[in-house]
């Protein structure tokens, strides 16, 4: 995606080193869709780009492009993954560490008490599983169960229906006491679920998120609690990654993982508090 939410955060800081070393940037958007993705690469090799930095697109599941990520290696035309990696073909990633992160996110919330904890998070990539891994962690080594059904998982297509599912969770019998949400964007769709349930965030139902976007509460203004997210200083790793692959040809360029950080604000509280 090129024009909302983190994504333009991000191109600004690759465009940005590209620029202060001479090279141009050429964008394409693939909206999480592999037809999309396919003719954004094929306009790629027709423009005979020097190398791509490259979103994976549905990267949880087979993806019917690695031809051309293949034709990418034998051109020698380097490429580098930002947020996670088509584990067939092997490059550079600049990325956040999904798992820690929420599992971050997760402590946080059971140090506080909380016990009813659920989480939503995208599963048709890999950084959303990579996430509720983290969040399964965190109850293992509290040693807590987690309810199957504060489980609740969506995919590109799907995140249309998304808030009436969390709606069915927040009125169920078992409601949670907490959300950990897939990012800022999904935290937001908790809080005007859970407005028209009549309930307010931090005093009914905490919530933790992912991006530290900046973005805040509808109904109250609160500052959401949120794993930071580097967003410009990716983009730049990620430019600099890139043109050190171009310009040392042969030699094979570094990942750069970064540590989770929580940022505490204003929407979580002790449980019963």
């Amino acid at each position: 995606y090129l024009s909302d939410y983190i994504f333009p955060s991000i191109i600004r800081g690759i465009e940005e080193e590209l620029r202060e070393n001479g090279y141009s940037l050429l964008l394409a958007s693939t909206q999480n869709d592999t037809e999309k993705e396919r003719e954004s690469i094929e306009m790629m090799l027709r423009q005979q780009v020097d190398g791509l930095i490259i979103e994976p697109t549905r990267s949880s599941f087979f993806n019917p492009n690695l031809s051309y990520y293949l034709q990418l290696k034998l051109n020698q035309i380097p490429f580098v993954y930002l947020h996670t990696a088509y584990p067939e073909m092997d490059a550079p990633v600049v990325a956040m560490d999904d798992e820690a992160g929420t599992e971050l996110a997760t402590k946080h919330l059971l140090d506080l008490g909380h016990r009813e904890i659920a989480i939503v998070s995208k599963v048709d990539d890999i950084q959303g599983r990579n996430r509720l891994k983290g969040y399964f962690k965190a109850f293992e080594e509290a040693g807590d169960f987690v309810s199957s059904d504060h489980v609740l998982t969506y995919e590109t297509r799907t995140t249309d229906g998304l808030r009436s599912e969390i709606m069915q969770l927040l009125t169920a019998e078992n409601p949670p006491t907490a959300f950990v949400a897939y990012n800022d964007q999904v935290a937001l769709m908790i809080e005007e679920a859970a407005n028209e349930r009549g309930l307010l965030i931090p005093d009914d139902l905490s919530l933790v998120s992912h991006d530290a976007s900046g973005m805040r509460l509808n109904h109250n203004g609160k500052a959401l609690t949120s794993i930071v997210h580097p967003q410009e200083q990716m983009g730049k790793d990620a430019a600099r990654v890139l043109m050190n692959a171009i310009e040392q040809t042969g030699t094979k360029s570094d990942s750069i993982i970064y540590e989770p950080r929580l940022i505490i604000q204003e929407t979580t509280k002790k449980f019963g508090h």
